[in-house]
């Protein structure tokens, strides 16, 4: 079939030009710094390990507790849960805080758990360059942020050890978040969004009350910007039926429904899905993760002179596409791919993002 041609063209294509990547990664293998809480490592604890790396180099997280790190320079920071079948790496005490990525630089980080009683336990200040979450648990506090993605995560300020702290705090920043779950409890909102843009894709944010009186919002929105493709967004009720908003409005906030205009990746059978209602995906283009474009049709999350066609074509509606790699690597490159749709009232629309940490 001529479609399935294409695709594995495209695939070639594209390993060949992450080819060069993939290669200076592994040459510089053997700085790679390990952190081992039982000594089998370079380091036992993470800030020991941030302030030897250097900059954009990549530091493995082995299985353990360990306090949280204070991080100015780019860099990949992979946890390796390993035994157990556990998802995260555990940082039982402390905060990732994390500021002054600079531009044209990225943070990446996956499959880390901070676990701290009454704060947020990831806060990112004054980052013009990008920052890259993956499979992390986290209550995050995000202000002046270029651009942040956040995918197949939770981030709950649910506990109550936690003093009702939102799920999420974002200001002045722009931030998109899919397959998340953001919660939290007593009277806060789940989460607390002023004068930035988000946007949840295929995501749930739920504020929860366990107290008598009506709880928080699930989005407190002020002077931003709100878009969504298939997420559910709750307000927490109190015991007599009185419900707060879904979403809080505040000064200029608009809310804009891109319902399954997206394009998100199955981790578990490593395959693309780009959603489309009404209209069909005409293609996906792919390149490594840039900060968003402003355009006409939506915004341009590729390089755009250095993105690639991964697929042509058009499909039926949530087709499956083969990722070109496999996602065990664990390289810690943050790649970006986003869909164009033919939307008949108008026109070639660009989908929401999906950016994958390989």
């Amino acid at each position: 079939m001529k479609n399935i041609q294409t695709l594995m063209n495209s695939v070639r294509t594209l390993l060949q030009a992450l080819a060069p990547v993939i290669l200076a990664i592994g040459i510089s293998a053997q700085s790679t710094l390990v952190v081992d809480a039982t000594g089998g490592g370079d380091f036992t604890d993470i800030q020991s390990a941030v302030d030897a790396a250097s900059p954009g180099g990549l530091i493995r997280v082995r299985h353990g507790e360990y306090q949280g790190a204070v991080i100015r320079k780019p860099l990949r920071i992979i946890g390796d849960p390993g035994q157990g079948g556990a998802d995260f790496v555990h940082i039982k005490d402390g905060v990732f805080d994390v500021e002054g990525i600079g531009k044209g630089q990225s943070l990446v980080m996956t499959h880390l758990e901070g676990i701290n009683q009454g704060v947020a336990s990831f806060v990112a200040r004054d980052c013009q360059g990008s920052i890259h979450l993956q499979s992390i648990s986290a209550t995050l506090d995000i202000r002046n942020c270029a651009y942040v993605t956040v995918s197949k995560s939770e981030s709950n300020g649910d506990l109550i050890l936690n003093n009702g702290v939102p799920g999420a705090v974002i200001e002045d920043s722009h931030v998109v978040m899919t397959d998340v779950l953001v919660r939290s409890v007593f009277t806060q909102p789940a989460m607390i969004v002023t004068r930035s843009k988000i946007t949840l894709i295929k995501s749930i944010v739920e504020a929860w009350n366990n107290f008598p009186g009506p709880g928080g919002a699930g989005i407190k929105l002020e002077d931003s910007q709100f878009l969504h493709a298939g997420t559910f967004v709750g307000a927490a009720c109190g015991p007599l039926g009185v419900c707060p908003p879904h979403v809080e409005f505040i000064g200029n906030s608009t809310v804009e429904s891109v319902v399954f205009n997206s394009i998100t990746v199955d981790h578990d059978t490593s395959e693309l899905r780009p959603h489309a209602s009404g209209s069909d995906p005409a293609a996906i283009l792919v390149s490594l993760a840039q900060q968003p474009l402003p355009l006409p049709p939506g915004d341009l999350y590729l390089d755009a002179p250095n993105s690639i066609f991964f697929w042509t074509g058009i499909p039926k509606s949530q087709t499956r596409v083969p990722l070109p790699m496999p996602l065990e690597q664990q390289l810690g490159i943050p790649i970006t791919f986003q869909g164009g749709v033919i939307d008949p009232d108008r026109g070639f629309v660009l989908t929401t993002p999906y950016t994958l940490v390989y």
